[in-house]
């Protein structure tokens, strides 16, 4: 067992820290709208990740087995929105969000997107499958895998989302605003190669 968490918390620290649609998304709101108004955003990713740690547990890989066009239709519909975020991202001005009612995502919108977030989806169904321990310590087993990724997965992207406010005082030209945007959208865009691989 203690083999087994430790195996967890790496894995649980390397997905949710490496760059990837949440992180992106949680860096721009960050810098955008400030780390306080990105917190629900970092609240939805949470809670969708473990409603998709649930539902791996439950047998959602199995759902992808008999269904293989379900899984390739998510990762077509989260490729087309990761796209569809990244120009918006890059052809945005600062005028823009002060004219807009422009808001970072509430946790809804933030769980919902995990759905469509093939990393999310990826790293919940790997850890399921490679991680869980079989007969009567399966449940303790994925209770573990789901801690540890509330606490490690909830620090790690908060460090994103705080580089991005950061980022915002430095946001106030709006040159450094538009580069700024532009490499996160290409960065984000860039994620898509990492899921049609």
């Amino acid at each position: 067992m203690e083999s087994m968490i430790l195996s967890v918390v790496i894995f649980s620290f390397t997905m949710a820290i490496t760059p990837g649609p949440n992180n992106m998304m949680l860096t721009t709101s960050g810098a955008n709208f400030g780390f306080r108004r990105t917190i629900p955003h970092i609240a939805g990713v949470i809670m969708g990740m473990t409603v998709l740690y649930i539902l791996s547990a439950l047998g959602i890989c199995g759902l992808f087995y008999t269904f293989p066009r379900l899984h390739l239709f998510l990762k077509i519909s989260g490729s087309a929105y990761l796209i569809y975020f990244a120009f918006r991202l890059m052809v945005s001005k600062r005028s823009e969000y002060r004219k807009s009612a422009s808001k970072p995502l509430n946790i809804l919108q933030a769980l919902g997107f995990q759905f469509l977030n093939p990393k999310a989806l990826m790293i919940t169904i790997t850890a399921v499958s490679a991680y869980s321990l079989k007969g009567e310590y399966y449940v303790t087993s994925v209770i573990i895998m789901i801690t540890a990724f509330m606490f490690i997965g909830t620090l790690c992207i908060s460090i994103w989302a705080g580089f991005g406010a950061a980022m915002g005082s430095l946001l106030k030209n709006d040159r450094v605003f538009r580069l700024f945007n532009i490499t996160l959208g290409i960065l984000t865009a860039s994620t898509v190669i990492l899921i049609i691989r």
